[in-house]
């Protein structure tokens, strides 16, 4: 562990012990109060504590919500019970001190008495950011510009994205030319009937001299 980790760390357990100190001795004060005002209330004394403790760990537990949440309803609704709990709070308080009889300070004695309520408040709101901070994850270390890729651009839309990228077609290779071939000598037909012969003209015939009987 580094110094600075050590030293770090060392100044955090001192404030939360400082915070919880005063945490404790603020729910104390407004503890007691609270309990004698149950008290004044008709409430049994055996059960008047649980006054004191409905109040302050309701506001606590509020405090710790609308720190802790994310969503701005919930978080809203907490800050509300937050608020309407350290107002019951620091009213018992002030009331209590009116209640037990006159004092020098007149109405700063009822100041005075609501202070731990809102010191309680405080601390509690502290306490827990504490927590939450160091609970937080340490940033990553930022790379060098040399070894950060370069950002694909985000300007190319969906529909240009989904659309097929045309391939380019390669035209054919032009032929070789073929050379031309030799004339062949083409003979003339030859007649499919020999041409017919002259007819000789008929010969008329001589009456032979009758031959002579022996």
């Amino acid at each position: 562990m580094t110094t600075k980790a050590t030293v770090t760390l060392v100044v955090r357990v001192l404030a939360v012990a400082a915070i919880a100190g005063v945490a404790i001795a603020a729910f104390r004060l407004s503890f007691v109060a609270l309990r004698e005002l149950a008290v004044a209330a008709n409430i049994p004394a055996g059960d008047a504590w649980l006054f004191p403790v409905i109040i302050d760990v309701t506001t606590a537990t509020a405090a710790a919500t609308a720190l802790l949440v994310d969503d701005s309803g919930v978080r809203r609704w907490f800050v509300g019970v937050l608020v309407v709990g350290t107002g019951v709070s620091i009213a018992g308080n002030a009331v209590h001190s009116l209640m037990v009889g006159p004092s020098p300070l007149g109405w700063g004695a009822a100041v005075v008495a609501s202070l731990p309520p809102v010191a309680l408040l405080v601390q509690t709101h502290a306490l827990l950011l504490l927590f939450r901070l160091s609970a937080a994850p340490a940033p990553l270390p930022v790379a060098s510009e040399s070894t950060v890729p370069e950002p694909i651009s985000d300007s190319i839309s969906d529909s240009e994205a989904d659309e097929p990228v045309p391939v380019p077609v390669e035209a054919p290779a032009p032929a070789a030319p073929t050379p031309p071939a030799d004339p062949v000598p083409v003979r003339p037909p030859r007649p499919a009937v020999a041409a017919a012969a002259p007819v000789a003209r008929a010969v008329p015939l001589i009456a032979s001299a009758p031959l002579p009987v022996r």
